[in-house]
């Protein structure tokens, strides 16, 4: 399987428009051969000395990389990077530019055809490193043709991003998860009122006074993102966390009444060029959320608090960390397997009795870049072919069944209201090492499979077998494809 990648990963650098033979028995291979993908993505080892290799000063309390940075910042403190001119073929899990183990998820057929509709790209895909967690103001940005929510956060001093971070995201670490497996499935205020704007096509600007409400002079709102960080190759080996695993939004500081909104779940996708479910193992399979406050005394849940799940579950566990150095409220989920694909919502309400407030995400002036920024991409690309009318009819008339049974199960329902006891304990506990960790395993989705041909049936249909301009001979190799599958079947 490794080799099949390679040989893909080779196609694409090298710009063979022609081979066409190659890529059909390959893509033959790799669809035939679906349950053979799974992949485990190692986690960065302790010693780290190349350019690309990831390292940070702490931990989370999953024992995940906090803030973290490439060695390369170590050395070239604020500035990015740039994979294209450091490391050999462009890319930075290339030998001469990280020795910690990494993961490649690149698209499978059909899909791969669209993906590879502008060959300027060294890989069609993402490389991934380990799951990290990054702290600080968050902003939204789009639901892109793919169906991921687009956030952004900027990192102090750069940390983790690349000369592509600046050149396709403003700057900014990016933050996906796709819509189908979270927000549309929430039922906590926060998250409904966000849904109802972007079901509304709501612009970034207001979706992001939105957040600011009740901030501090109307500052971002300071986040929690945990996910799976890596670079996006499709889109200038920019970086970010995806999926993300789990996000804590602060929406109101105020020591009265100090309102959080958290989902967390262990698994998700990583958008339309790549392929399977990216599932999260942590011990015990639990997953930890430090909410940081400089609060010196215990403080109340309040009745507010509401937990929401789409699986049975415990509410989380509440601890106040009363260290001086690193003071907070720690939130302890423990969620089943990823295969069940559990997803979990706190609606969080804090009172702090010694009036302290919440942590601030920073000043909005020191924002650049609020709206997304424009892209000649895949999404782009995708958003055009769906513009066909016979297209949109088709997408209407196959949406409800198409995705009937990805969203089977992950409505959430209420699980408790009310208060919850917190417990005092003296330092963070770390729950594992990530320099130990083998945390990611890629597990291919039939589901998702599925939907990529009944979307490439449809654009060989509504375009009369000739969807892509640069592949006139797409629609056929997938006949061809399909027609060899179904003979292998038999």
């Amino acid at each position: 399987m490794e080799q099949m990648q390679v040989r893909l990963r080779q196609l694409r650098r090298l710009g063979v428009l022609a081979e066409w033979r190659s890529v059909w028995i390959l893509s033959t291979a790799l669809v035939l051969s679906c349950g053979a993908l799974a992949q485990v993505s190692s986690s960065p080892g302790a010693s780290s000395a190349l350019d690309f290799d990831l390292e940070s000063k702490s931990q989370d309390p999953n024992g995940f990389l906090l803030n973290p940075y490439w060695n390369y910042q170590l050395v070239n403190p604020g500035k990015t990077p740039d994979p294209s001119s450091l490391c050999n073929g462009g890319l930075p899990d290339s030998g001469d530019c990280s020795s910690q183990s990494t993961s490649e998820n690149l698209p499978i057929f059909p899909k791969v055809m669209i993906c590879m509709w502008e060959l300027t790209s060294p890989l069609i895909g993402h490389i991934n490193w380990t799951p990290a967690t990054y702290t600080g103001g968050i902003i939204w940005r789009e639901k892109t043709p793919d169906q991921d929510l687009n956030w952004a956060t900027k990192p102090e001093n750069n940390n983790g991003l690349t000369q592509g971070s600046l050149t396709s995201e403003g700057g900014y670490l990016g933050l996906e998860f796709d819509s189908r497996e979270t927000v549309k499935h929430l039922h906590t205020q926060p998250w409904e009122a966000l849904w109802s704007l972007v079901q509304d096509n709501a612009p970034a600007d207001r979706i992001n006074t939105l957040l600011r409400q009740k901030t501090s002079n109307h500052e971002l709102p300071y986040a929690v993102m945990t996910g799976l960080m890596g670079v996006d190759c499709e889109h200038d080996c920019h970086t970010e966390l995806h999926p993300i695993y789990a996000l804590a939004i602060q929406l109101d500081p105020r020591p009265s009444n100090n309102v959080w909104a958290i989902v967390v779940r262990n698994w998700g996708n990583e958008g339309f060029c790549a392929h399977g479910q990216q599932e999260l193992s942590t011990s015990q399979n639990q997953l930890q959320v430090f909410l940081s406050h400089k609060g010196g005394a215990v403080p109340q849940v309040a009745d507010a608090t509401q937990f929401w799940s789409n699986v049975p579950l415990l509410p989380p566990s509440v601890a106040f960390v009363q260290d001086p150095a690193n003071p907070g409220i720690l939130l302890t989920f423990k969620l089943p397997s990823a295969a069940q694909r559990p997803l979990a919502e706190l609606e969080l309400h804090l009172s702090w009795p010694d009036g302290t407030v919440g942590p601030s995400g920073g000043n909005v002036q020191a924002t650049t870049v609020e709206r997304a920024p424009r892209r000649g991409s895949v999404e782009n690309y995708l958003e055009g072919l769906e513009s066909n009318p016979e297209m949109r009819k088709q997408s209407v008339e196959s949406s409800q069944e198409a995705f009937a049974e990805r969203t089977r199960n992950l409505n959430t329902v209420k699980i408790m209201q009310g208060t919850l006891p917190v417990q005092a304990v003296n330092r963070l506990p770390i729950l594992e090492g990530a320099t130990t960790t083998k945390a990611i395993k890629s597990v291919f989705d039939p589901i998702e499979q599925q939907e990529d041909e009944v979307l490439f049936d449809q654009l060989c249909t509504a375009y009369k077998g000739a969807p892509l301009s640069n592949f006139p001979g797409a629609c056929r190799m997938w006949n061809e494809i399909e027609k060899s599958r179904s003979q292998t079947r038999r």
